[in-house]
């Protein structure tokens, strides 16, 4: 048990400390000399329901142990400082019956971030700190479930990188890797703190906006991506030029699942894409509820590839 990476203590029926691991004084700052005869009580503090209690030594009273795995508990550190831990008590038996306790911690504070990290690991992309796929289609799902009836719609505005291949080929995947990072930081800086930008895959982004009043909101907002992705990136010696086009589809208007309403977005992307890129697109079934003018008058944008 010394080697093992958490902290330990082993202490008899009156709770009296007969052992612990190195990991324990770390933690706590004592040393193992400095525990041993010292009672367990004078350390921790078991909080929760108590289904057993220890006699104690004489002159204490009776020690509450946990009730069932991961009980908290309160450590004071050899500093009079203390740090909530999860405690795991367990009875056990030597080999002349005498019963004792091994008391196992684990840091209450290094496992809630850890929780945290682990959750924030799975909805983000590795790469960039987008959201990933699998947590924008999540939440594209909720969103919709809260606005139904409601009388508000959710867009979907789904972007490609134009030129982004040639970035690739000309430059290696190490710059690709740079500049899919930087297009998700002006994506960000782009769109409000109430909308979700999520990589969907290669080059491809997804900025969802739930609960809109206006639909030219949307393609407002893919006209200003556009426009700040054609702007010039500095990514270390060379400074790159790309597109994007965009197409944006609306719940309810283009479906009732998230399924649809992803496809009729990408559809409009290509749409826009086969049309010489820089653009943003409508899905077509939403036509007659977007002005003319911004119907007809896609954003052009010329220029691509890199300057060194």
């Amino acid at each position: 048990m010394q080697s093992v990476g958490v902290p330990i203590l082993i202490f008899d029926g009156y709770g009296t400390i007969i052992w612990c691991n190195r990991e324990f004084t770390i933690g706590t700052g004592y040393q193992c000399t400095d525990l041993v005869h010292k009672n367990i009580s004078d350390l921790i503090e078991f909080g929760g329901a108590s289904s057993a209690a220890l006699q104690g030594a004489p002159g204490r009273s009776p020690l509450a142990l946990p009730d069932g795995p991961g009980a908290p508990a309160t450590v004071r550190r050899a500093n009079r400082s203390t740090f909530t831990a999860q405690a795991v008590v367990r009875a056990m038996e030597s080999d002349d019956a005498t019963p004792f306790f091994v008391c196992v911690l684990h840091d209450a504070t290094t496992s809630e971030r850890s929780l945290q990290w682990e959750r924030e690991r799975s909805r983000t992309d590795e790469l960039t700190g987008a959201y990933c796929r699998s947590f924008l289609v999540e939440s594209l799902r909720q969103a919709i479930a809260a606005t139904r009836d409601t009388g508000l719609v959710v867009a979907v505005l789904f972007i490609d990188l134009d030129g982004f291949k040639e970035v690739n080929d000309v430059h290696g995947h190490g710059a690709g890797d740079d500049l899919l990072r930087a297009v998700t930081a002006r994506l960000r800086s782009g769109t409000r703190a109430s909308d979700m930008v999520g990589r969907y895959g290669g080059d491809e982004f997804v900025v969802m906006l739930p609960a809109l009043a206006s639909r030219q909101l949307a393609y407002d907002l893919g006209r200003h991506l556009v426009n700040q992705l054609a702007q010039p990136f500095s990514l270390g010696r060379v400074t790159l030029r790309i597109g994007a086009s965009i197409g944006v589809a609306f719940f309810p208007d283009h479906g009732n699942d998230v399924r649809t309403i992803m496809m009729r977005a990408d559809e409009a992307m290509y749409r826009g894409k086969r049309g010489g890129g820089g653009t943003v697109a409508i899905a077509q079934s939403l036509c007659s509820l977007v002005s003319r003018r911004a119907r007809s008058t896609p954003v052009q944008i010329a220029g691509f590839g890199a300057q060194a």
